[in-house]
C-alpha cells in the first residue's frame, strides 16, 4: 500500500489493511463519480491510540511545545481512521466514526447498514480497529482488576471465556472490516453474499460505570430487539456469538441473558440445544474492534457450516449449574444449520413444491406397478426420468423462466407456477411426437410384416442424424461457453453481468424471446412451451424420441411406450416448477442474488454432459442401423450387436454418467471458484487516488482480520442490505 504511514495511528493503519483486503474479497474498486458518491465508510475505535497520548505528553514535558509534532491532533482523532479510507480511494458517500468502548465494531455495522436503508449510501466500508497494546493500557486495565493473570507463565491459555478458572480478558488488537451492500446493487454486480444483516439492537444497562448487571438485562434487551427487527423467533438462532470476555461477572451475566432470551417465549426446548462460542480465546480482547472480528467469525462460521470454537474452555460453569449450554469447547463443530430463509419461504411455493413431489411419487408408484410384468424396461425408464430432469436444466428453461417471474413479479404479481406451465406446454409437443414416432415406426413394422427391420431402419435412421447433429451443435454452443466464461474470468470484478448472457436454449430461442412481452399471466407460459418444444434442438427430447423410436420397432406396446414420454414430463416438470417457484421466492426475498460465472460454469457441465448423452445414443443408433443394413461381421460388430441388446445398460450408463458428471462439478466448484476469484482480483487494475507526500513502506505490524461482511446474521453474507422504511431503536446484539 502506497501510503504516508507517518499521518496514521497504528490503529487507523490497521483499519486500512483491513479495509483493502475486504474491498478485494467483495471486488468493488468504483471509478465512476456516481459510485463513489454512493460508497461510505464507518470506522470506529474504542480507545484511539494512547501511543500517540503517551508519547507525545513525554516528549511535551520533556521539550515543550516544539516537540508536539503537527501530526499529533490529526492521528488522534478516532474519524481519521474512517477519513483516510475515503481519501485513499476516493469514497465520497458517509463518513463516520463511533467510539462506544467494546460495542464500537458492532455499532458500526449496525449503523452503516442503516445508512444503507435510509438510501444514504449503495455500499459501506464498516467495522472497528484498535492498537490498546501499551503499558499504560495495560497498567489502567491492571488496576480495574480486569486482566487475566492467574495464567501468566502459560499466556495461550490465559484468554479462557466460559471456564470455571476464567479470572479476566487478555488484550488483543487489530481490526475487522466488512463491506455492506444494498440486496439490488450486491446483484446487479454479481457480489458475492456470504449473509444478510436481518436485524439489529442496542441498548444500555443504566446501571454502573463498568459492572454488567448480574441478571444480564441489558444484553438480553438488545439482542430480544435485534430478533424483533429480523422478524426471528428465539427459537429460531443458530448460534451466538458471545462477547464474553473472560471476566467473572460479565461471563455469568451474558450467559444468563442468552439463556433467559432463548429458553423464554418461542425459544429453544433445552439449553444444550443453545449454541455459543467466544472467538476472544484464540483473539484476545480486541475492545473496540471485537464486536466487527466477531462478526466476521460468525459470518464465515455460517458460510462453512462450522461452529467456531471456545479454545481454553476445560469446564464451563462458576457456578456449574448455569454453564449448561454447548459452549462448542476447544475443537470447532460442524453445523448443518437451518437457513432461516427456507423457513421464510412463502406457502404458495412450498405448496406447489410439495404437489409436484406428490404426483411424481404416484406416476413413480403407478410405473411400478407396470414394469413389474416387463422388468428389462425398467432401465429405460429410470433414462427417461433423469433425461426430464437434465432437460429442465437447459438454458432455454432457465433463462425463460427466469425472465418471466421477473417480469410478472414486477407487475406485483407472486407467480409460483411459472416454471409448470411452461414445462407442461414443452411435454406437450415431446408427449404428442413420441406417440407420432411410435406409432409410426410400428406402423412400418407391421406392413412390410417379414421385413420388420424395414421400420427399425428407418426410425433408427432418423434418431441417429438428428442426435448426431446435435452433438455437433451443442459443440458449438460448449465453445461459445468456453468463450464466455474466459471473458468474465478476465474481466474486472463486478462487471460480470456486462459480458454475460445467455448461450444455447435451441435455434428458437432468440426469436421466441420477444413474445415473452405477451405474457402478463403463468398460465400464458403454457404456449410459449409448446413453442419451445417445436425447435427439438436439446438431445434429452431426441433421446426421448430414439427411445420411443426403439421400443417400437422391438414390437413393445404404446401403451408402455407412452411410460417413457410421461416419466420424462414428471422429471421436468418438477425441476422447472421448483424453479420457478425458488425464483419467486429469491427475487421477492434479500437472500441470494445471481452469480453469471456460477451460470455459465453449470451451463458448460450440463453442455458437456449433453454432448456425451448425443454422441454415445446416436453412436449406438447409428453402429446398429449399419448393422442391420450391411450385416457385418467379427469381433467389433459381434459387440455392437450385444450392446444394441443391453439398451438397459446402455442407459444405466449414461445415468451413472449424469451422475458422475454432476457430483464432480459441485465438489470441484468452489476450490475453482477461490482460485479464480482469487486470479481476478490479483489482476484487478485498481489505481489509488494520488496523496500528497506519499511515501512507500511497509504497514508496521499490521494486523489483518478482513472479510467481506455482517447483527443478527441469516446465512448466505458481500454483507447486503435490505432496503426498508425506517425503524426506531437501534443496534448491535451479536452477542
Amino acid at each position: 500500500m502506497v501510503i504516508d504511514e507517518r499521518r496514521m495511528a497504528r490503529f487507523t493503519q490497521y483499519a486500512m489493511v483491513a479495509s483493502e483486503e475486504a474491498l478485494n474479497d467483495s471486488g468493488w474498486f468504483p471509478k465512476k463519480d456516481e459510485d463513489l458518491e454512493s460508497t461510505g465508510v464507518y470506522m470506529g475505535s474504542g480507545i484511539g491510540s494512547l501511543d500517540d497520548v503517551y508519547d507525545t505528553t513525554v516528549a511535551y514535558e520533556k521539550g515543550g511545545y516544539r516537540k508536539v509534532s503537527p501530526l499529533f491532533v490529526p492521528r488522534l482523532l478516532i474519524n481519521l481512521a474512517a477519513g483516510h479510507i475515503s481519501m485513499r480511494y476516493g469514497f465520497k458517500g458517509p463518513n463516520h466514526a463511533a467510539s462506544t468502548a467494546c460495542t464500537t465494531g458492532a455499532h458500526s455495522i449496525g449503523d452503516a447498514s442503516r445508512f444503507i436503508q435510509f438510501g444514504d449510501a449503495d455500499i459501506m466500508v464498516a467495522g472497528g480497529a484498535e492498537s490498546c497494546i501499551h503499558p499504560l493500557a495495560i497498567s489502567g486495565f491492571a488496576r480495574a482488576r480486569s486482566l487475566a493473570t492467574a495464567f501468566n507463565n502459560c499466556p495461550t491459555e490465559s484468554s479462557r471465556p466460559f471456564d470455571s478458572t476464567r479470572d479476566g480478558f487478555v488484550i488483543g488488537e487489530g481490526a475487522g472490516v466488512m463491506v455492506l451492500e444494498e440486496l439490488e446493487h450486491a446483484k446487479k454486480r454479481g457480489a458475492q453474499i456470504y449473509a444478510e444483516v436481518a436485524g439489529y439492537g442496542l441498548s444500555s444497562d443504566a446501571y454502573h460505570m463498568t459492572a454488567p448487571r448480574e441478571d444480564g438485562q441489558g444484553p438480553r434487551l438488545a439482542m430480544k430487539n435485534a430478533l424483533r427487527h429480523a422478524g426471528i423467533k428465539p427459537s429460531d438462532v443458530d448460534y451466538v456469538n458471545a462477547h464474553a470476555t473472560g471476566t467473572l461477572l460479565g461471563d455469568a451475566a451474558e450467559n444468563r441473558a442468552i439463556k433467559d432470551l432463548l429458553l423464554g417465549k418461542d425459544g429453544k426446548t433445552a439449553a444444550s440445544k443453545i449454541n455459543i462460542s467466544s472467538t476472544k480465546g484464540a483473539t484476545g480482547h480486541l475492545l473496540g474492534a471485537a464486536g466487527s472480528v466477531e462478526a466476521i467469525f460468525t459470518i464465515l462460521g455460517m458460510h462453512h457450516n462450522t461452529l467456531p470454537p471456545t479454545l481454553n474452555l476445560d469446564n464451563p460453569g462458576n457456578p456449574p449449574e448455569d454453564f449448561d449450554c454447548n459452549y462448542v469447547a476447544k475443537t470447532a463443530q460442524q453445523q448443518d444449520v437451518t437457513i432461516p430463509y427456507l423457513r421464510r419461504l412463502p406457502i404458495s411455493a412450498i405448496a406447489i413444491i410439495v404437489a409436484l413431489i406428490a404426483a411424481n411419487l404416484v406416476v413413480w408408484a403407478a410405473v411400478g406397478i407396470v414394469l413389474h410384468w416387463h422388468t428389462p424396461l425398467i432401465s429405460t425408464a429410470i433414462l427417461s426420468y433423469t433425461l426430464g430432469l437434465r432437460h429442465a436444466l437447459d438454458a432455454d428453461h432457465i433463462s425463460a423462466i427466469d425472465l418471466m417471474t421477473r417480469r410478472l413479479i414486477a407487475a406485483d404479481q407472486r407467480p409460483v407456477t411459472v416454471g409448470m406451465f411452461f414445462s407442461l406446454g414443452h411435454s406437450t409437443v415431446v408427449i404428442a411426437t413420441s406417440l407420432v414416432v411410435a406409432g409410426t415406426a410400428a406402423a412400418v413394422s407391421d406392413k412390410f410384416d417379414n421385413f420388420e427391420r424395414i421400420g427399425g431402419i428407418i426410425g433408427t435412421s432418423i434418431s441417429a442424424a438428428f442426435l448426431l447433429l446435435l452433438g455437433i451443435m451443442n459443440i458449438y454452443i460448449l465453445y461459445k461457453l468456453i468463450v464466455q466464461i474466459k471473458k468474465m474470468i478476465a474481466s474486472e470484478p463486478g462487471s460480470e453481468h456486462e459480458q454475460f448472457k445467455i448461450q444455447g436454449g435451441g435455434c428458437l430461442f432468440p426469436i421466441l424471446q420477444k413474445l415473452f412481452k405477451l405474457v402478463d399471466r403463468p398460465w400464458k407460459m403454457y404456449p410459449l412451451g409448446v413453442l419451445f418444444g417445436l425447435g427439438f434442438d436439446t438431445s434429452s427430447e431426441i433421446a426421448i424420441l430414439g427411445i420411443s423410436s426403439i421400443q417400437a420397432t422391438k414390437g413393445t406396446s404404446i401403451w408402455l411406450i407412452l411410460i417413457f414420454p410421461l416419466l420424462f414430463t414428471a422429471g421436468m416438470c418438477l425441476l422447472d416448477t421448483t424453479d420457478g417457484a425458488l425464483m419467486m421466492s429469491l427475487y421477492t426475498s434479500t437472500q441470494m442474488a445471481r452469480d453469471p460465472i456460477a451460470i455459465c460454469y453449470y451451463s458448460i457441465v450440463l453442455t458437456v454432459i449433453t454432448v456425451i448423452v448425443a454422441t454415445i445414443i446416436g453412436t449406438v443408433q447409428f453402429l446398429n442401423l449399419v448393422l442391420n443394413v450391411a450385416e457385418p461381421h467379427g469381433k467389433f460388430w459381434d459387440g455392437v450387436e450385444k450392446l444394441g441388446e443391453a439398451w438397459d445398460i446402455v442407459g444405466g450408463a449414461i445415468c451413472g454418467t449424469f451422475i458422475i458428471f454432476g457430483g464432480l462439478s459441485v465438489v470441484l466448484y468452489k476450490p475453482w471458484r477461490r482460485r479464480i476469484d482469487k486470479k481476478r482480483v490479483s489482476n484487478a487494475c485498481f489505481e489509488p487516488l494520488s496523496q500528497d507526500q506519499d511515501i512507500s513502506g511497509p504497514n508496521q505490524e499490521a494486523s489483518r482480520n478482513a472479510a467481506s461482511p455482517s447483527i443478527t446474521y441469516a446465512k448466505d453474507a458481500n454483507v447486503y442490505v435490505k432496503p426498508d422504511d425506517a425503524v426506531d431503536g437501534a443496534g448491535p446484539a451479536n452477542q
